[in-house]
């Protein structure tokens, strides 16, 4: 149908958009050292994975959102603490 031919396409461009708009900061902190000098794109798909799902999940599970919106802080966390370099 028409209307599941705009979801879809819809969907890609979310997806991609905020694949790349991470990607792109991945690899800006990278190259000024501040985050491992791995893969930028496979960075931001690690990061923006489990994002793009707790957003699907909160729109089906308005009722979860406090314990969504921990979820996310808490990933978000884990994986600037493992992806960013101390100095």
């Amino acid at each position: 149908s028409n209307d599941s031919n705009i979801r879809a396409a819809y969907s890609e461009k979310f997806f991609d958009f905020v694949i790349n708009y991470h990607k792109r900061l991945f690899d800006k902190l990278i190259k000024e050292q501040l985050m491992i000098a791995e893969d930028s794109l496979s960075l931001a798909m690690l990061y923006d994975s489990p994002l793009l799902v707790i957003i699907d999940e909160l729109d089906r599970h308005p009722e979860r959102e406090e314990e969504l919106l921990e979820r996310l802080k808490a990933h978000s966390q884990l994986f600037f603490k493992l992806a960013t370099i101390k100095r």
